[in-house]
């Protein structure tokens, strides 16, 4: 008990200095702080910035957007052209395998078919395999010499 006493005397001071503060001055504005000023600067700038961010998604979207119309356009401008200059590439890539196959003595229809089908990765085995039958040679040559 004999320590709320000062308490409750502490919190009545308070209060009343206060309200006789508030009732004095409560007309008057208080005097400038420096850190206010900073304050309200630093939350101007942050209304710039968030100013500059609605902008700038709107920006965005609006690219975005462009995009997908650029994106549509193209697409249908392949389907309309259609992929004749892709089959026709195709199909030559499977003319060449073929050939090569003839010429190499293997199956040239099974060459024509992957070729078609697998056709860079076929163009690469292709290759592998037309190097390994040029060593073969060579050292064949050499050795019946």
């Amino acid at each position: 008990m004999q320590k709320i006493v000062p308490l409750l005397a502490a919190v009545a001071v308070v209060t009343c200095s206060r309200a006789i503060t508030a009732a004095q001055g409560g007309n008057r504005r208080p005097a400038q702080d420096p850190h206010d000023q900073h304050v309200r600067e630093l939350e101007r700038q942050i209304d710039q910035l968030h100013s500059l961010h609605r902008r700038s998604e709107f920006e965005i979207r609006r690219l975005e957007s462009n995009v997908r119309q650029l994106e549509s356009q193209v697409h249908r401008e392949l389907v309309n052209r259609g992929d004749g200059a892709a089959g026709a590439v195709l199909f030559l890539i499977g003319v060449f395998c073929a050939l090569w196959a003839q010429n190499t003595n293997r199956n040239s229809w099974l060459w024509f078919f992957m070729g078609l089908l697998f056709n860079f990765i076929t163009l690469l085995v292709l290759l592998t395999k037309n190097a390994r039958d040029k060593n073969h040679k060579r050292r064949n040559n050499l050795r019946s010499t």
